[in-house]
């Protein structure tokens, strides 16, 4: 496990010291819990128009250029990027963790429950065949030989796997305290 920290929101600093208290601590807590590693993880902490494009770079990088509006329509309609408190996308090397700064507005509270939650994401790509799984949805959605009924499927474990998220969100609670 690998967590590089990279701050580009205004106003990011105390988030990014926080960041740095707990983005290990989390991680070997949800990889015990799930029992499953975690991939090298590179977290950016920007705002919803960073987490927006740099969203879609990640996933064009892996499915393919395709259509922009093809992917976004597809993809961003799915997560709405830009109101997240954060998102999670796989790269050629590991996870990329993107947190809207600005909507956390200071809660520390609500940092670490997304932390947490994002990182339950990370060991979720890290899966048996969830690379392979996730870069055919990205091809997909890009346009590229559309499959309804995968889709369809992998769309429901999307649903599924954010539910076993929010579910762990509670381990938040486990993590140092903030100074």
């Amino acid at each position: 496990m690998n967590i590089t920290v990279h701050g580009q929101a205004r106003g990011s600093r105390q988030m990014a010291i926080r960041l740095e208290q707990i983005a290990i601590p989390a991680g070997n807590l949800i990889s015990r819990r799930l029992k499953a590693p975690l991939p090298d993880v590179e977290f950016v902490l920007t705002d919803g128009v960073g987490v927006d494009r740099l969203l879609h770079q990640a996933h064009a990088a892996l499915g393919g250029p395709g259509k922009p509006t093809t992917i976004r329509g597809r993809i961003a309609t799915k997560i709405k990027a830009r109101r997240a408190f954060a998102s999670t996308a796989m790269t050629h090397s590991g996870v990329l963790i993107l947190i809207n700064g600005p909507e956390h507005r200071g809660n520390l509270h609500q940092f670490d429950r997304t932390v947490v939650h994002e990182l339950v994401h990370a060991v979720q790509f890290n899966l048996p065949g969830a690379r392979e799984r996730h870069i055919t949805y990205l091809r997909m959605c890009a346009g590229y030989a559309p499959d309804r009924a995968f889709l369809r499927n992998y769309e429901r474990l999307i649903d599924a796997r954010e539910c076993e998220a929010e579910g762990l969100e509670s381990l938040a609670r486990q993590l140092p305290r903030g100074h």
